[in-house]
């Protein structure tokens, strides 16, 4: 298990509510659901780069825009995700928007009301430099067994592959029903699990204020999930049934 040193006070905590709670010091905003709070998350609050370097850390992911990491604490598996500043223009930029983890932590918290199956959200930090937003991290639960979405193929079992992608026609639906795009919408964002079908890396989902804008940006992710199908890793019979679905459900597909 990591071991994450305890915090030596609880000084800039506040109770938003019996469900949430904000911490603010040290450059750093966080927000926490208040059913994890303990003194190892909230010594990760207030250091969560040090989760990438303890020795129990699994390195996930690492590029120019994320970092990613699965780590152990309080008796279960966590996944934490940073946001990485690539230059001063795109800090610039970062200082008129929500951050990617406050996104991903909203976002994850209406589709679970909504019954879309996501990594439960734990918390997200937000850093601050001379007033302007810089790194964020958002921290949720680790799926166990789980398997990414472009692990499917035509020679998988038929009815787990008719299973996953009725499941993802319905998160289409309910995204169109609530004026939802997700904005990455590809296998690799979706995480298959023995029960259910789990939609990951909302960073770029957004919220339309109508309809119309809503169908264009959906658009945008039907065309994105089929193409993956059609060109990135043809599979021309899970094409062939998604855009059948997809058309089924009203969607038009090119």
């Amino acid at each position: 298990m990591t071991t994450i040193s305890s915090m030596t006070a609880d000084t800039g905590y506040t109770l938003l509510s019996s469900r949430i709670q904000t911490w603010r010091g040290n450059g750093l905003r966080a927000q926490f659901l208040s059913r994890y709070d303990s003194p190892m998350l909230r010594a990760l609050l207030t250091n969560p780069d040090g989760a990438f370097t303890e020795p129990a850390a699994e390195l996930l992911k690492t590029d120019i825009k994320t970092t990613l990491c699965a780590t152990s604490f309080d008796g279960g598996r966590f996944v934490i995700k940073r946001y990485n500043i690539k230059n001063a223009w795109h800090r610039l930029r970062q200082a008129f928007r929500l951050s990617r983890a406050q996104n991903c932590w909203a976002f994850a918290q209406q589709l679970a009301d909504l019954g879309i199956a996501t990594a439960p959200a734990v918390a997200w930090v937000q850093e601050y430099q001379v007033g302007l937003r810089g790194r964020s991290w958002f921290i949720c639960e680790h799926i166990e067994n789980g398997e990414r979405g472009d692990t499917l193929h035509d020679g998988a079992d038929a009815e787990q592959v008719e299973q996953v992608l009725q499941a993802v026609t319905r998160i289409f639906v309910l995204m169109r029903q609530n004026q939802l795009s997700h904005g990455d919408m590809k296998p690799p964002n979706i995480l298959l699990t023995p029960n259910q079908t789990v939609l990951l890396d909302l960073d770029a989902m957004r919220y339309h204020s109508s309809p119309v804008a809503c169908e264009r940006a959906l658009a945008v992710d039907i065309a994105r999930w089929v193409q993956w199908w059609r060109k990135d890793q043809p599979e021309p019979g899970i094409s062939a049934r998604m855009r059948t679905l997809l058309q089924e459900a009203g969607f038009v597909v090119d």
